[in-house]
């Protein structure tokens, strides 16, 4: 069963002599990892290049969205040179399938609570962190 929960969970596809078989016992939903991480002080000295990188963020998800697995993997295959391009295909293709990556930038709730579990859990926050206290809303440029 572990077996089984790994093959549905790792990010390159399986091979295709390799059967696949198994139950998706999760759905968690967006969980946020589209998300841009800063400072309140950054953001105010800073909110031309944070509204920057908000649009480039917006314009990859756009294009995640609406080009082929087989162009993004073409143009991703550099950053990935020990994985074949059609292997890359595949598994951008899976991500699109399942609608990992978001359409919008914004962070909704339940996105964020996931996110925070996530992070509680791993250690990386210590406390738990109202969203109305952290989550800021900016206009792309």
């Amino acid at each position: 069963m572990l077996r089984r929960c790994w093959n549905q969970l790792r990010p390159l596809p399986l091979p295709r002599d390799e059967p696949i078989s198994g139950i998706v016992f999760a759905n968690r939903g967006d969980i946020g990892y589209t998300s841009f991480y800063t400072t309140r002080t950054y953001l105010q000295d800073h909110l031309d290049n944070c509204q920057t990188l908000l649009s480039g963020i917006e314009r990859a998800l756009e294009a995640l969205a609406k080009e082929s697995c087989v162009d993004i993997a073409s143009e991703l295959s550099d950053l990935f040179p020990d994985v074949p391009t059609p292997i890359l295909a595949t598994a951008i293709g899976g991500y699109q399938s399942s609608n990992l990556w978001p359409r919008q930038s914004d962070l909704p709730v339940a996105a964020f609570v996931r996110l925070k579990s996530a992070l509680l859990a791993g250690g990386l926050i210590s406390r738990d962190i109202p969203y109305e206290n952290v989550i800021a809303r900016l206009e792309a440029s």
